[in-house]
């Protein structure tokens, strides 16, 4: 957790300039109080949380059929 550390001191703003990428800019833009890092990281934590029950339900049911592996895919 380096990014929370903030190593080279930097200030609030030049921290959010250094994160701000193509996901996070059009809410930066649009809502100024929204951190563009925290936006990066809560749609990562969602994504993930919902490929590892993906990963989970295929393990448990590999059988499963073409139309709920559809949904699944649909999911993500």
């Amino acid at each position: 957790e380096i990014w929370r550390s903030n190593p080279y001191h930097e200030s609030v703003d030049e921290l959010r300039d250094r994160v701000k990428g193509v996901s996070a800019k059009p809410f930066i833009e649009t809502v100024p109080s929204i951190d563009a890092l925290h936006c990066d990281i809560g749609n990562a934590t969602e994504f993930y949380r919902i490929f590892q029950m993906e990963i989970g339900e295929l393990y448990k049911n590999p059988d499963v059929s073409k139309e709920e592996r559809k949904r699944w895919q649909l999911t993500l």
